[in-house]
């Protein structure tokens, strides 16, 4: 039984036009073996993450906490406002 997993495993990787998706995302093999369903079906298709905006949000995020760690040993009531500031973009970031 194990080494009919293993084997499976080993097909999988290596084969990878034979994968089928697991996302539900339609993928170009796919799409080829399956003509008739067309890969831009809104049905099929997810949308994806908009991954300049994620990571604008992102550099924008590490900003806020760099300056919250900063202003710590200075001004505390303020670091701990630019700290939860930081949370909240990091909030909008998974957002995106």
């Amino acid at each position: 039984m194990k080494e009919n997993i293993t084997e499976q495993v080993m097909y999988d990787l290596q084969n990878r036009e034979d994968r089928e998706t697991i996302s539900g995302v339609i993928d170009e093999t796919y799409a080829r073996k399956n003509p008739q369903i067309s890969p831009l079906d809104p049905k099929l298709v997810e949308e994806y993450p908009d991954a300049k905006l994620h990571k604008y949000y992102s550099f924008v995020k590490s900003g806020f906490r760099i300056l919250g760690f900063a202003l710590i040993p200075f001004y505390l009531p303020v670091a701990v406002v630019v700290l939860i500031g930081a949370e909240v973009i990091g909030i909008l970031e998974e957002l995106v």
